[in-house]
C-alpha cells in the first residue's frame, strides 16, 4: 500500500522552478535543467524527453501525436520540429499537425519561453514571486509545498456568487499572482509575459461537406498513429462525442478495449449505460462495466484532496477511485475533450 501512495501522490503532476531545489522531497522524480535557471521536476510516470540541436534545446512534457506521419517516438517528433525550425519555419507552425498532451519548453537564441497542445489538455499554472522568478506547474496544490501562495480574495467572492463553484473563467485562479496558460498562449521567461501566437490571421471559412471529410480523417489518422504506439481504451456512453470517436476507431476496435464508467446518479439501466451495451454487442466488441459511484475508501481520499484543486470532490472522486481500482494502468484512454471544435 506504501509504494502504491506514493505513486499516485502528485502523479503525472510536474514544477518547473527558478532555481534547483535542495532535498526535494519526492524520490525518483526526473531532475532536469532547462533553459538558463530553471529546474524540471516530473513524476516518473511523466515522460520527459530533451533534444538538442545547434544553439536549440527543446524539452518535451508528456506524449506526442502527429495526425500525418507515422513517428514511434518524442524523440523523432522533436527531431522532426527542429528539422522545420532549421528551414526557417516558425516552431509553432511545426507543431500545427501535433496532438496528444504535452507542454513544449523551448531554449532557443530567440529566448526561454513555453507553449502547450492546441487544446491545452496538459495544463500549466504560473506564479511570479516576489523577486519576479517564474514557476510553473501542472495545479497550485503541489506548487504551496514550495512557495507560500495566498487566496486571491477577488476571485473568492467570483466564486461564492456562482452558482458553478468548480469553474473559474479565462486565467483565473484561486490563488493571488497564479494564473493557468490558456490555449495558443505562450509564456516567456525572459520578458516575464503572455501572449497569443495563434491565429495570426482570421480563419478561412469551409463548407460543411469539406470540414466534415478533413475532421474525420484527421481524427482517425490521429487514432490510428496512437494505436501504434500504445494499448487504447475507449470510455463509451451515449454521447455524440464518444460515439463518433467509437465509429473512427472501426478498423482497430479489436485492439482497444471499451468501457463504461458507471458515474454518480447513474443506474445500470441509464441511457449513458445501456446504449454502449447494446452498441459493442452489435458490433462484436467486448464491452466491460466500470464503478465510478462508490465512496473513496479514506487511505484514497486523502490522496486525492492533495492531488486535485478546484473540482467537484464528490463526483469527480468516485469516479477517479472507480478509474484507478478498475482500469488497465498500461492503457492510454481516448475521451472526447475538446470535440466541440471538431464538431
Amino acid at each position: 500500500m506504501g509504494k502504491t501512495i506514493e505513486r499516485l501522490k502528485y502523479r503525472r503532476q510536474f514544477l518547473l522552478a527558478p532555481q534547483k531545489i535542495n532535498q526535494f522531497p519526492y524520490p525518483n522524480w526526473t531532475d532536469i535543467s532547462v533553459g538558463q535557471s530553471h529546474w524540471l521536476y516530473a513524476h516518473p510516470d511523466l515522460p520527459v524527453t530533451q533534444v538538442n540541436e545547434s544553439s536549440i534545446r527543446l524539452t518535451l512534457i508528456g506524449y506526442m501525436v502527429d495526425s500525418t506521419r507515422e513517428f514511434s517516438a518524442e524523440t523523432q517528433i522533436l527531431r522532426w520540429i527542429l528539422s522545420k525550425i532549421n528551414c526557417d519555419t516558425e516552431i509553432f507552425e511545426g507543431t500545427e499537425s501535433i496532438g496528444g498532451r504535452w507542454i513544449l519548453l523551448v531554449d532557443s537564441p530567440d529566448g526561454f519561453f513555453l507553449f502547450h497542445d492546441p487544446c491545452g489538455l496538459r495544463q500549466v499554472y504560473y506564479y511570479k514571486d516576489g523577486q519576479k522568478n517564474i514557476w510553473c506547474c501542472t495545479q497550485p496544490t503541489l506548487l504551496s509545498k514550495f512557495t507560500k501562495l495566498e487566496k486571491d480574495e477577488e476571485v473568492s467572492k467570483l466564486i461564492a456568487g456562482s452558482p458553478h463553484k468548480n469553474w473559474l473563467p479565462g486565467e483565473l485562479s484561486e490563488f493571488a499572482k497564479v494564473r493557468k496558460l490558456l490555449p495558443n498562449h505562450l509564456l516567456k521567461f525572459d520578458s516575464r509575459n503572455v501572449s497569443r501566437f495563434w491565429p495570426k490571421k482570421p480563419l478561412d471559412s469551409i463548407d460543411l461537406e469539406r470540414g466534415t471529410n478533413e475532421i474525420s480523417l484527421l481524427l482517425k489518422n490521429c487514432i490510428s498513429n496512437i494505436n501504434r504506439r500504445f494499448d487504447l481504451s475507449l470510455p463509451l456512453t451515449a454521447g455524440r462525442d464518444s460515439r463518433t470517436i467509437f465509429s473512427a476507431c472501426r478498423e482497430i476496435i479489436d485492439d482497444i478495449s471499451v468501457y463504461t464508467m458507471l458515474e454518480p446518479g447513474l443506474e445500470p439501466r441509464s441511457l449513458d449505460i445501456e446504449y454502449p451495451r447494446k452498441l459493442t454487442k452489435r458490433v462484436g466488441v467486448k464491452h466491460s462495466l466500470l464503478p465510478g459511484n462508490e465512496r473513496m475508501e479514506p487511505w484514497f481520499e486523502d490522496i486525492y484532496m492533495e492531488n486535485v484543486y478546484n473540482t467537484n470532490v464528490a463526483y469527480w472522486g468516485p469516479i477517479t477511485f472507480g478509474f484507478v481500482k478498475g482500469h488497465p494502468d498500461t492503457r492510454v484512454t481516448l475521451n472526447g475533450k475538446c470535440s466541440e471544435i471538431g464538431r
